[in-house]
């Protein structure tokens, strides 16, 4: 996880960049079972095993688990303990953020410890993103004076980052926005265009 602020100025808008296995759980959940949630669609539905949905898992109820693991914030809780050498650490479990049957929350489970093994492959957007942002300090110091600008008296932003094929940004207020490059490097100028552009929704839509 990395943070974009200026540090010459106090009471300034920041974001952040990281990549959370529980919210990149949530959408490798919708691979395996075939759910069509948009903006998560790039995969054949006839190719899921559709065994949540037969339990009844709906795209409401998954969007509903999914702002639940946004705003729990498991891993930044797992963070602040372990930066407070606190003992008896609490184990991620994004399961039983959803609510509903405990037949779902079950396979959910299940589905958790089949993913775990998989996620360090699914790194690959934290990556190219943190180096195509580190690698530029002028280009940043615009960036961020143009969307501190536009962001007026929004809270940090949250930029989580999941692994998906192709590009997909999802919004979700008032601080977070999930983001996945499809395994490409963003320009300069594609990433300020995305960031006002969020910054923008988040403006117009605070409570959504």
């Amino acid at each position: 996880m990395f943070q974009i602020f200026n540090n010459k100025v106090k009471n300034t808008w920041s974001w952040t960049v990281t990549f959370k296995l529980t919210i990149d759980f949530a959408i490798w959940v919708l691979e395996q079972d075939g759910l069509q949630v948009p903006p998560f669609t790039k995969y054949p539905k006839e190719l899921g095993n559709g065994k949540l949905q037969s339990k009844g898992l709906t795209a409401d109820k998954w969007l509903h688990w999914l702002h639940n693991l946004v705003e729990g914030n498991l891993e930044g809780e797992l963070a602040t303990k372990l930066a407070t050498q606190e003992r008896n650490l609490p184990e991620l479990q994004p399961y039983k953020y959803f609510q509903g049957s405990q037949e779902i929350q079950d396979e959910l489970e299940n589905l958790w410890k089949l993913y775990l093994p998989l996620s360090n492959a699914r790194r690959y957007s934290e990556t190219h993103l943190q180096s195509q942002i580190s690698d530029t300090p002028l280009s940043l110091r615009k960036l961020w004076n143009a969307a501190n600008d536009a962001a007026g008296d929004l809270p940090p932003l949250e930029i989580i980052l999941i692994g998906y094929p192709i590009y997909v940004e999802y919004v979700i207020a008032p601080s977070a926005v999930i983001l996945a490059t499809g395994g490409n490097r963003l320009l300069n100028e594609d990433f300020q265009d995305f960031l006002l552009r969020v910054i923008d929704s988040l403006n117009e839509h605070p409570d959504t």
